[in-house]
């Protein structure tokens, strides 16, 4: 899928990023955790700036890159992740 969107749409198009994102999380699944992360901070860069700050995307991406920074003992990484995620979560559920 991502070898044809990525001839079908610019490289920063928000498409790419849920591939991006999903392909990461199979690779965690398989115990690839720096392909993984590879992909999940790739979608991320591009979800920053297709959307705006706060949006609910971005939480669900930075807590999954904090399950993979986690399984690779980067658990400073990881807590930082969540904490983004969570500000985000709390922010919206307040607006």
């Amino acid at each position: 899928a991502i070898e044809i969107e990525e001839k079908a749409y610019a490289p920063d198009h928000p498409t790419l990023a849920v591939s991006y994102s999903n392909l990461g999380m199979v690779e965690r699944d398989l115990g690839n955790l720096d392909a993984a992360r590879d992909l999940l901070k790739r979608a991320i860069e591009i979800k920053e700036k297709a959307y705006a700050p706060d949006h609910p995307t971005l939480a669900v991406s930075y807590s999954n890159l904090a399950l993979v920074e986690q399984d690779l003992g980067n658990l400073d990484a990881a807590r930082e992740l969540d904490q983004r995620a969570a500000e985000i979560r709390k922010k919206r559920a307040g607006a």
